[in-house]
């Protein structure tokens, strides 16, 4: 594949990234609305650090492994492509 495939799979991720970390603050924040529906009545099964945990997990975890792997992969074959470029050929 080429360089400009590797750069829009990249930017893609970061969106998808971005929208996930965005999505995930709006509506797992405590005192949101979701955050509510999980802690509201589930004393007996801690629901209030769960959705602290779920909170954690989808607005900073996710789109931080996203973003780390994704620049990892284009890094690597940015890396790949180079080495194999600056190898010369006898003729």
């Amino acid at each position: 594949m080429t360089r400009a495939y590797d750069f829009v799979v990249t930017g893609v991720i970061y969106i998808i990234a971005i929208i996930i970390h965005l999505m995930a603050v709006e509506l797992f924040h405590p005192g949101g609305p979701l955050y509510s529906i999980a802690s509201s009545g589930t004393s007996a099964m801690d629901g209030a650090s769960r959705a602290q945990l779920w909170y954690e997990i989808l607005s900073v975890w996710v789109p931080l492994l996203a973003v780390g792997g994704i620049s990892a992969w284009a890094f690597i074959r940015e890396y790949r492509r180079q080495a194999v470029t600056a190898v010369q050929r006898v003729r």
